[in-house]
């Protein structure tokens, strides 16, 4: 899949200009003086702190608290990969109809109810499996819009804040996964949903806040 696509932008991928273009690092800094870039950082944060958090135990999540899983375990690793590129096409859809910001709030609320659902179902494995792939799914859905929305926000004039919320996006899944570990050693695996529960909490204040002032 990934030679087809290599062979595909090769041939069909226009020329861009070889003029490179200076970094203004006083422009570049001055974007971080918009609110709305501000929530959009702080929001990135949250979110992939949550979900590495998760998402680098899920494996052994379900092993652990679901043993007769392990027969199967490579069949529903196949299965949430499938939900999360569904995520993300249903994410993009979504994104254009009713805009980034509508659809990180609707992520994240969704994102809370997973949990929670997840939580309470922890003892009823099949529902549990069920709402992990949710879980990925939305995740997927949530990522496209803070991945794509950096560069709505600063209409494509900003390559640091691009950069910036890329950066933001893997230290904190480091970081969410760090976390998690001392989690596991202080309580144990199934204690690492409160992490995601508790980043949700403050992702859907943050968004919600950040829409009421500027939508």
């Amino acid at each position: 899949m990934m030679i087809a696509a290599l062979i595909y932008f090769h041939f069909n991928l226009t020329e861009g200009s070889s003029d490179s273009t200076e970094l203004n690092l006083k422009n570049e800094l001055n974007f971080l003086k918009d609110g709305k870039i501000l929530f959009l950082l702080a929001y990135t944060i949250v979110v992939f702190l949550g979900y590495g958090s998760f998402y680098t135990y899920v494996t052994p999540y379900l092993l652990e608290l679901y043993p007769s899983f392990k027969p199967v375990m490579s069949v529903i690793l196949v299965a949430i990969g499938v939900a999360s590129f569904i995520g993300n096409w249903v994410g993009g859809i979504v994104s254009a109809k009713i805009g980034y910001a509508r659809s990180m709030l609707i992520g994240a609320v969704v994102h809370l109810a997973i949990v929670i659902l997840l939580f309470v179902m922890q003892p009823l494995q099949w529902a549990a499996l069920l709402f992990t792939m949710l879980w990925m799914m939305n995740s997927w859905f949530i990522g496209l819009q803070v991945n794509t929305s950096a560069a709505q926000v600063t209409e494509n004039k900003s390559s640091f804040i691009i950069s910036l919320n890329t950066s933001a996006n893997f230290l904190d899944q480091a970081v969410g996964s760090s976390l998690a570990a001392v989690v596991i050693t202080l309580g144990g695996i199934q204690d690492i949903i409160f992490i995601s529960l508790l980043t949700n909490l403050l992702i859907i204040l943050i968004q919600f806040v950040s829409n009421k002032k500027y939508l």
